[in-house]
This record gives structure tokens, sequence and C-alpha cells, in this order.
């Protein structure tokens, strides 16, 4: 089985949840809907996708409003070798640091250890601000049926 839908089918998603602490549950319960529907992603890809999902998903909820329903989750195969990930919120909180910064925090610290899990766990990472929004991207790369794994050449805009 193929780690992605077959080509020309990349069934794009687009996802929107309130910024309350329990949409970061729901949204990835959703993704991963998302991915066993399309079939083919391993278990530790899955898992790589959930956790970032989380991180992501959380971070946005607490830089978001609390009046609006402003998280968005994205999800599509790229020219069927990535999944692209992105989660956009409205631009409220602290400015979101260089992805070359996105480090593991040290483990005594309370918090900041979401963008350097991002990090590690995607094959590539983009900030983008448009406006009062900001969209972080990840992206996992595809090369067999056995994981999303391995660097593919993702040199791409990641908003193309």
């Amino acid at each position: 089985m193929n780690p992605h839908p077959a080509s020309g089918s990349s069934h794009p998603r687009v996802l929107t949840y309130p910024p309350k602490s329990s949409s970061v549950a729901v949204a990835r319960a959703d993704v991963m809907l998302w991915l066993d529907s399309l079939g083919g992603v391993s278990d530790d890809g899955r898992e790589r996708v959930a956790l970032v999902v989380s991180e992501l998903v959380t971070n946005a909820v607490e830089a978001s409003p609390t009046d609006q329903d402003n998280v968005r989750v994205s999800l599509a195969w790229r020219n069927d070798e990535a999944l692209r990930l992105t989660v956009t919120n409205l631009n409220s909180g602290p400015a979101i640091p260089d992805t070359s910064n996105w480090a593991p925090a040290d483990p005594s610290a309370e918090r900041g250890r979401g963008l350097g899990i991002v990090a590690a766990l995607a094959d590539r990472v983009a900030v983008a601000t448009v406006d009062d929004e900001i969209s972080i991207t990840a992206e996992f790369a595809t090369v067999d049926d056995h994981a999303i794994v391995d660097q593919h050449d993702l040199n791409e805009d990641p908003g193309a």
C-alpha cells in the first residue's frame, strides 16, 4: 500500500476549531481519521503527525483570542511526496522565533518545548505571517509504506 493517495487525489482537508484547550484532542483525532481514510501511513508516522498537531494546535489556542473560532488545520499531500500540515490562527501571541532556532528546550523549563518537538519530528517547517494571521506548516516526507520518513526535495515554498 502506498503511504499517500493515488496520484492526483490529494484529498485536501481544512478543519476549523474554537480556540479552546478541548480543541487539541479533537483536532488530533480528526487528523488521525483523515490519515486513516487515506491509508498507508505507519504507526510511527501517525504518532509523529499526532504529536505535531497537538503541539501546533496547543500553541494556536494559547495565542488566539478567546472570542473567535479561528484555529484552522489544513491537510494535504504535496506532489504525492509529503504530507503538509498547516495550523493557522490570529496573530495575537508572542513573536514566533525563526525556525532555525527551534531547538529542544531545557528539560526543566516549564514551557517552550513545543516548537523544538515540531522541528525534530517534521522534515520541514515554515512560518508565514499574512495580515493578522500566522501559519506554521510542517511537512512530513513519504517514501514507502513503512513510515512518513526521509527527506525528499522540499525546497519549494510551503505556500505553493
